[in-house]
């Protein structure tokens, strides 16, 4: 079913966006936070089973939110160098999808909590997931921006705040590592992904 969602949304963002690059951008942080929570679960020992195999579409369906924001602004915004570009479109959705991001985080984290496994194990990751998805978005995506070729005629040259260029600057200061740190990352996902369990026995959830 995860599956099924990634590729309707995928058709959904092309749509919307008619363009390759934004797209893979798209996908590709749909299957970072979705891999990253699904490896952190196979390392802990937790299975796949009725409330944790909901997880990946809801995930997705945060991430999407978080992107389509961020890259909306960024395409929106009228600016000659794509360092302001970046930094004016973060500033613009950052403090907004956070505040709902913490929101809907202690709401799915409350859950963690419960006496039935199943329900404090789907609390408990969805809740970590949704954090995954907010800092994925805006450390990896004001990244990738950077190499997007800049599109239509400029406006205006926009002047920033000091605060708001601080985290293009440290995207920019610190681009390769942050790079070769979600590369190491994924592939300790994908070790963790390899030792997941899939258990279909219900009854020893509830």
């Amino acid at each position: 079913f995860g599956s099924i969602c990634l590729f309707v949304l995928t058709v959904v963002f092309w749509i919307l966006f008619r363009d390759i690059y934004l797209t893979a951008i798209f996908v590709g942080d749909c299957v970072l936070t979705v891999g990253v929570v699904l490896g952190c679960m196979g390392h802990v020992g937790v299975p796949i089973h009725l409330m944790t195999g909901i997880l990946p579409p809801l995930l997705m369906a945060m991430a999407i939110a978080d992107d389509i924001h961020l890259i909306d602004r960024f395409l929106k915004t009228g600016a000659s160098d794509l360092p302001a570009r970046v930094a004016r479109a973060s500033s613009e959705v950052a403090i907004p999808s956070f505040l709902s991001g913490v929101t809907t985080f202690a709401g799915f984290f409350s859950l963690s909590g419960g006496a039935v496994p199943a329900i404090g194990h789907f609390g408990l990751w969805s809740g970590a997931g949704i954090l995954f998805t907010y800092v994925f978005s805006f450390l990896t995506i004001p990244i990738l921006l950077t190499f997007l070729p800049v599109r239509g005629p400029v406006k205006e040259r926009l002047r920033l705040m000091e605060s708001e260029l601080r985290l293009t600057r440290f995207c920019f200061k610190y681009k390769t590592g942050l790079i070769l740190l979600f590369l190491v990352l994924c592939g300790l996902a994908g070790l963790g992904i390899r030792r997941i369990v899939v258990d279909t026995q219900l009854t020893n959830f509830f």
